[in-house]
């Protein structure tokens, strides 16, 4: 009976993407675990127009950024990599594009030799 085959590949499939703590995969890590807390949020927007902000999370996720009036932005974020190592990245973006200014993960070039 199709009906049957039908109800049973489903169930299957249901049981198949069930882990071991009980939550469900639909596809991606993003639905094993709770998103992480938010520690701390400001922001604020000045008489000029231009806008910062800044926040921190429990899984160690920090960001800062400001705004211009002309929508050019500097900004600073770090996050903890799956090896442990806090990764600190600057930036700006504006009307060329987004530019690391420094970066922790970003391979410095070899001193000059004369």
């Amino acid at each position: 009976d199709m009906i049957l085959e039908l109800v049973f590949v489903g169930v299957i499939g249901r049981v198949m993407s069930q882990s071991d703590d009980g939550s469900f995969d639909y596809g991606g890590s993003a639905y094993r675990k709770p998103p992480p807390a938010i520690l701390m949020h400001k922001q604020a927007q000045s008489q000029d127009g231009s806008f910062n902000f800044v926040f921190a999370a429990e899984n160690g996720l920090k960001q800062g950024e400001t705004i211009a009036p002309d929508g050019t932005r500097t900004g600073a974020y770090s996050y903890v990599d799956p090896s442990g190592q806090t990764v600190s990245v600057k930036y700006s973006a504006g009307k060329d594009g987004f530019k690391i200014i420094e970066g922790s993960h970003v391979p410095k070039p070899p001193p000059h030799v004369i």
